[in-house]
């Protein structure tokens, strides 16, 4: 789940990645709505979301899932 300071402690990622400190960027336990609300503020997408996915939630998370795949970023379970 996003918190308040999200955005502020983004930027750091972003400009560690730009840096070439690390090679990848991601969010965890974002919903359909936090992530399109993210993505829609930072410079650099996230490239991995992390979440739960099992066969009892994949519905559930299914809307996330797919935006996930149709903007490139790998779902991680």
């Amino acid at each position: 789940m996003p918190q308040n300071n999200s955005l502020v402690c983004w930027q750091v990622l972003e400009t560690l990645y730009e840096q070439g400190s690390v090679r990848a960027i991601g969010v965890c336990n974002f919903n359909l709505v936090q992530m399109k609300n993210f993505c829609a503020q930072v410079k650099i997408k996230p490239m991995v979301l992390q979440t739960q996915v099992s066969p009892w939630v994949f519905q559930c998370q299914r809307d996330v899932i797919d935006y996930c795949h149709t903007n490139h970023i790998a779902v991680m379970g």
